[in-house]
């Protein structure tokens, strides 16, 4: 069977995520999530009102937001 062009949009559709979605996803409220579109941290795709989130955009934005710890926060023991 042949792919047609509404095939592709529903499927682009499936694997888009909503600001709800993220929120829970990184634990943190819509309201951040918006700032960070906003800031330009995070890549997002607008439609109308709306935003959407591609997968590897949100995995891309974890993995750069990743940080170890400071020498200085950990513990020492002796």
């Amino acid at each position: 069977m042949k792919s047609t062009k509404d095939d592709i949009e529903i499927s682009l559709a499936d694997s888009l995520l909503t600001v709800a979605e993220v929120s829970k996803i990184l634990r943190c409220s819509e309201r951040t999530i918006r700032r960070f579109i906003w800031s330009g941290k995070l890549t997002a795709v607008q439609t109308g009102r709306c935003y959407r989130f591609r997968r590897q955009d949100l995995a891309e934005f974890v993995r750069s937001s990743l940080t170890s710890s400071p020498a200085r926060l950990r513990r020492v023991t002796n």
